[in-house]
């Protein structure tokens, strides 16, 4: 049986991980998503492990598809991709499943989601920036409500990009100490 639950979009691709993962412990398997809604299928408790990429290409470019097809083969399955963003799950008698062990690979990985956060600040901190001003110049309060919606994204985008360069930074200490 389908399952939808809504879910205040993610800003940061760990927690939407370690919610997926929560959401199987309580037998909700991941099936897709869509901005706000998620999707579950009813299974056993505890079944799966999620992982989260987010590939360097658009989800059906050749290399995302030999990117997904790798990670497939050391038995994950891939639940769904969209937008360059591919979702995993692992059976959880398998083992662990991390889908990024070299040190290189995961700072690219977290550094692919930095940049994206960049972009995505730099998009709503302009729009807030543009509102602010119709609103001012034009006294036009109406211009205000998106502003401040804006402004929260950015914000929200911006705490995003200190904890990415922050995990960053660790895992480049990390990768001088073991070499």
């Amino acid at each position: 049986m389908k399952k939808i639950f809504c879910k205040a979009m993610f800003s940061n691709f760990e927690k939407e991980e370690s919610w997926l993962n929560e959401m199987a412990a309580k037998g909700y398997n991941y099936t897709d998503n869509f901005i706000f809604r998620y999707a579950f299928e009813e299974g056993k408790p505890g079944e799966y492990i999620y992982r989260i990429i987010l590939l360097e290409k658009h989800h059906n470019h050749y290399e995302s598809h030999k990117v997904i097809k790798f990670i497939e083969e050391t038995g994950a399955e891939c639940v769904y991709a969209t937008m360059g963003w591919a979702y995993f799950r692992k059976k959880t008698a398998d083992g662990p499943f991390e889908i990024y062990t070299d040190p290189s690979a995961k700072i690219a990985h977290y550094k692919r989601h930095l940049y994206l956060s960049i972009v995505l600040f730099s998009v709503n901190a302009f729009l807030t920036i543009i509102n602010l001003n119709l609103g001012i110049i034009r006294k036009s309060p109406g211009n205000f409500i998106p502003a401040i919606l804006t402004a929260i994204v950015a914000i929200i985008l911006a705490y995003s990009i200190y904890l990415y360069a922050k995990r960053i930074k660790e895992l480049k200490k990390e990768k001088i100490l073991h070499g």
